[in-house]
């Protein structure tokens, strides 16, 4: 269990990092839309290949941060579908609202998934797999994250719908979809839904 532990934080650790690097390119305008499409596209053949062929550097990489099933099986993906979670969010969003976004996805994400596997107790009505505790530290850490872009109505509510695609296992043609993807999207939609009422 400690292992395991440990591995999901560095995991995750990772997951945190790349959202901050994010967060601060899309900040200074130093990310545009159509290199972040080429990196994703990059990212695809490179993991195409990598099912093939061990790739120098991308392969260490993957074996100190990615979960074993995933490695074997689709390896990259899951940072792949987070630079598309990102591009969504560009394209589909105001500027403060897809920072906001991505931190939710950033920390929210991260810190729900830690904090249930190192003391959650309760099983997640949404999702056997998580656990209550984790998600209410989860929704806590993304409202205090998108709360740095947005108003504290509109951080909740990018923070509450984020977090609930996160406990859901989204399946579309008997593929679930993985969080990475939709939490971004999601988060920005809902703020937009509150600005929406608001008028």
């Amino acid at each position: 269990m400690k292992n395991k532990v440990s591995f999901e934080f560095r995991r995750k650790s990772i997951h945190v990092l790349l959202g901050l690097i994010l967060i601060l390119l899309i900040y200074f305008d130093l990310l545009p839309p159509l290199f972040l499409a080429c990196l994703i596209v990059l990212g695809i053949i490179l993991s195409i290949i990598e099912r093939r062929h061990r790739l120098p550097i991308l392969s260490i990489f993957l074996d100190l941060f990615e979960r074993t099933d995933a490695r074997k099986k689709k390896p990259g993906e899951a940072l792949v579908l987070y630079l598309a979670g990102a591009f969504l969010a560009i394209i589909l969003l105001p500027k403060q609202v897809a920072m906001a976004s991505i931190a939710v996805l950033a920390i929210g994400d991260a810190v729900s998934h830690t904090a249930g596997i190192s003391f959650g107790k309760i099983k997640h009505p949404l999702n056997d797999k998580k656990f209550v505790e984790g998600w209410l530290v989860g929704l806590l850490a993304a409202f205090m994250a998108a709360l740095l872009f947005l108003n504290p109505i509109e951080a909740f509510a990018a923070a509450f719908a984020g977090m609930i695609v996160e406990a859901f296992e989204i399946v579309v043609m008997g593929r679930e979809i993985n969080d990475n993807l939709v939490i971004p999207p999601a988060a920005g939609l809902a703020v937009l839904l509150v600005r929406l009422i608001k008028l």
